[in-house]
């Protein structure tokens, strides 16, 4: 079995994704982090596919809309 959506969500942030551009101080990572947990739990309780990797991805998008994610 691989590493769960928690697994990867808790590992440092030089092994996560990383945005193009400058740090937004309005949305830390553990702002991204706990948004994209959530996110991956939702998709978990309602049956969908999807990955963890989408899920921060996904978060990053809402928390700094306009911002191009690297990527994608």
């Amino acid at each position: 079995m691989g590493a769960t959506a928690l697994d990867w969500l808790t590992e440092s942030t030089e092994d996560a994704p990383h945005r193009a551009g400058h740090h937004h101080p309005a949305a830390s990572h553990d702002d991204i982090e706990k948004l994209a947990y959530d996110l991956w739990e939702q998709r978990q309780r309602n049956g969908l596919d999807g990955s963890a990797e989408q899920d921060w991805f996904d978060a990053e998008r809402q928390l700094h809309p306009g911002e191009r994610i690297l990527g994608e």
